[in-house]
């Protein structure tokens, strides 16, 4: 169901500039990179411009991506892991539950860089109760309980 619904929201077609124009974000990621254990209630993409869809359970969110903050999984766009994490933090998800999602992507060797994680995190950082993004980026590590790399 997931792939049927991002091909008939155009998930196969590319930008102007040759990025994909529909990709995986949120719980939609999680499910497809198979990490975490969060509940898929909705579809959830990133979309570079507004637009509508009268599909249910659908959430389309206007964001420009770098293509350093997007991978292919399974023949599909979606947000890499780092930017997914902090999708998901951006998102108020549980962070204990992110903490774990973290556990086992690292496990799985999927979090490709530590630096971009923390920078996604730092506009975050401030309502997370933490000063940089890497003081973020730590305490979910901690609730993790992986040491900081």
């Amino acid at each position: 169901m997931l792939r049927a619904t991002w091909l008939a929201l155009g998930g196969h077609l590319k930008t102007e500039d040759g990025a994909p124009r529909v990709i995986a974000a949120g719980t939609t990621a999680v499910e497809l990179h198979g990490v975490g254990d969060f509940y898929l209630d909705l579809y959830d993409f990133v979309v570079p411009r507004r637009r509508g869809s009268r599909m249910k359970n659908l959430r389309l969110r206007v964001r420009q991506l770098t293509r350093s903050e997007i991978t292919h999984v399974d023949g599909m766009a979606a947000m890499t892991v780092e930017r997914m994490i902090a999708d998901l933090v951006e998102l108020n998800q549980d962070l204990s539950l992110v903490g774990d999602l973290i556990s086992e992507a690292h496990g799985k060797g999927l979090i490709a860089s530590v630096p971009a994680l923390s920078s996604y995190l730092q506009p975050l950082a401030r309502r997370n109760r933490a000063k940089f993004g890497e003081q973020l980026q730590k305490r979910l590590y901690e609730e993790a309980s992986i040491s900081d790399e």
